[in-house]
């Protein structure tokens, strides 16, 4: 290993820091309709139900996360209402940490020129679009700085009390995503091939970080088995949103992992296994990601956060061994990365054109005229704000679709905690049975082909039903059909 770390020329290196980390925030915060995604809405309903009416998760509302998400949407709801900014904002400051680390944990393994190549990888391929980089509220965010962190404190350890540290993090990594389990046993393998010392005093700060936030949550008043239930169990099950054929997890897998800009780093890492010529905990972290994200099986950009780190630590590395060996510009090196995996801006750039010359938005009128279209985030952020503005605090909202954007901004609860729908058997039984309980006093439905093609026959069938026997159709906005309960007399 190098000499530790080294204080000089760090200025330049915070310098760097701070242009990646503002980088971050224009793409984050300068984004058309300036509103709420569909999983920052899901744990802002959540949140918000739970800081504010005292329900907790699993009974204010249902998603497969742990309760930590939720608790900073409902921090975000409690200080500054249904907002976009913040969780934002906050991820960017937790995602700046994690390049803080990496850049640590790099300079003290190959050196300072070797780290500066490393987070300019990871730091640029973090504001892609193939890897959701303006949402850096979603949780990855946080998994990957914990277990970069982890990993920090493993690589540098001194003593049993980093290794320890390390292992909290891991733990805490854990508890975000369960896909950190490719590093965090990256980690742990490697470490018991070293000193079994080191690998069980890392998996007992994993142990006691896991038993920490076990018993948090459980005066949180959350039972245990219900986080166990939802967050694992409910997804494994028929009906699941993680529910796919061969043939889309084919396409998936093309175009995620070679239709991407992550092919820009397979020249690095080719040439990191070559020079490498063996396993280490590098490649065997990427690969546990790999499979991590064939597993789940969606496919999703945001998915591909988790193997930023060990991509951008292979690429670093090897870059800075052809330097070296060939006597290579240091700055023609990092100006052709950043110009290679510089992100797009267009969106930042065409939003602050919006500033000086607005565009014309569809009118909700228009929006229910065929053909029909799913909806873009400002026109759900605008139907529920007409739905808040056209109901009371206490009726209960119910959308039978995957739309939790809309549900966040009307401010209203729905009478299931399936508010944003899961089709597995039990979950089924207990929606209907929850929606015949809270008999909602408004029911909207998409007119988009959408719901015909996301919601089985079934569910769409009984909803029908419902509406047909004790709903009056009232108004059509932003393409969606309205229903209001009749009264009776």
């Amino acid at each position: 290993m190098r000499a530790p770390y080294s204080e000089a020329g760090g200025r330049k290196v915070v310098y760097l820091i701070l242009v990646l980390t503002l980088m971050q925030l224009a793409i984050a915060l300068l984004t058309y309709g300036q509103a709420l995604y569909f999983d920052e809405a899901t744990w802002h309903y959540i949140g918000r139900n739970w800081f504010r009416l005292g329900m907790e998760p699993y009974k204010g509302g249902y998603d497969n996360k742990s309760p930590l998400i939720f608790i900073i949407y409902g921090v975000s709801d409690l200080l500054f209402g249904v907002n976009y900014w913040f969780p934002r904002v906050v991820g960017t400051l937790v995602q700046t940490a994690g390049i803080w680390f990496l850049y640590r944990m790099v300079a003290y393994l190959a050196g300072r020129r070797a780290a500066i190549l490393v987070i300019v990888l990871y730091g640029l391929s973090s504001l892609w679009t193939s890897t959701k980089g303006k949402y850096v509220s979603l949780t990855e965010t946080y998994e990957v700085t914990a277990l970069i962190i982890a990993a920090y404190c493993w690589v540098t350890a001194g003593g049993w009390r980093q290794l320890f540290a390390g292992g909290l993090f891991a733990a805490l990594a854990l508890a975000f995503r369960l896909t950190a389990v490719a590093g965090v046993l990256s980690i742990f393998v490697f470490s018991f091939l070293a000193r079994r010392d080191h690998a069980l005093w890392f998996a007992a700060g994993v142990v006691a970080g896991g038993a920490v936030l076990a018993g948090a949550i459980w005066m949180m008043g959350i039972r245990l088995t219900e986080v166990w239930h939802y967050s694992f169990i409910d997804n494994v099950t028929t009906g699941n949103l993680f529910d796919r054929s061969a043939g889309e997890k084919w396409n998936g897998l093309v175009s995620g992992f070679i239709f991407s800009r992550l092919a820009f780093f397979y020249p690095f890492l080719i040439g990191y296994v070559i020079v490498r010529r063996r396993l280490d905990w590098i490649i065997c972290w990427l690969l546990g990601g790999c499979l991590c994200i064939y597993r789940i099986g969606l496919f999703d950009a945001a998915h591909f956060k988790d193997i930023l780190p060990p991509l951008s630590l292979a690429g670093g590395i090897f870059a800075d061994r052809m330097i070296a060996r060939y006597a290579l510009s240091f700055r023609v090196w990092v100006a052709g990365i950043a110009l290679c995996f510089f992100p797009g801006v267009a969106e930042p750039i065409g939003v602050l054109g919006e500033l000086f010359e607005p565009t014309v938005t569809s009118s909700s009128a228009g929006l229910c005229k065929p053909p029909y279209s799913p909806l873009d985030n400002i026109s759900r952020k605008r139907l529920g704000w007409w739905i808040r503005d056209h109901t009371h605090e206490t009726d209960r909202l119910l959308i039978p679709f995957f739309n939790p954007v809309v549900q966040a901004y009307s401010e209203r609860l729905s009478p299931s905690i399936y508010f944003s729908l899961n089709e597995s058997s039990e979950a089924r039984e207990r929606f209907y049975r929850e929606v015949r309980e809270h008999r909602p006093e408004m029911v909207i439905i998409p007119l988009s082909e959408d719901y015909r093609k996301l919601v089985s026959s079934g569910m769409r069938a009984w909803i029908g039903q419902m509406v047909d026997t004790g709903y009056r159709a009232d108004t059509c906005m932003y393409g969606y059909t309205i229903y209001r309960k009749v009264k009776r007399g």
